[in-house]
């Protein structure tokens, strides 16, 4: 037959070394946004392209906030990373006319 028993353990400091990376991950640029050849007319598609890149050389999308709520709307790419400075185009209709 097992006899189980308890043992009482004390509290105790274990010394450790901690290393922090100052050097951190800096965010990406803000995009440079070239716009497409033309009028950009309500109700037609309109074309851009964006391109930013990253300090570190990490892969990035871009997150467009349509209607400034501070939340994203559309990632290009819509799925995945793209490397560090490439560009992705843009296509957007809009359906009313403003800035």
């Amino acid at each position: 037959p097992s006899v189980s028993s308890q043992v009482p353990v004390p509290a105790a400091q274990i010394a450790h070394t901690i290393v922090v990376d100052s050097t951190g991950n800096g965010a990406p640029t803000a995009p440079n946004i070239t716009l497409g050849g033309g009028a950009c007319v309500v109700g037609e598609q309109f074309s851009f392209t964006v391109q930013g890149s990253d300090p570190d050389g990490d892969s990035i999308r871009y997150a467009i906030d349509w209607n400034s709520d501070g939340v994203p709307d559309q990632n290009v790419p819509a799925t995945g990373y793209v490397p560090s400075g490439t560009s992705q185009t843009v296509t957007r209709v809009f359906a009313t006319s403003g800035q």
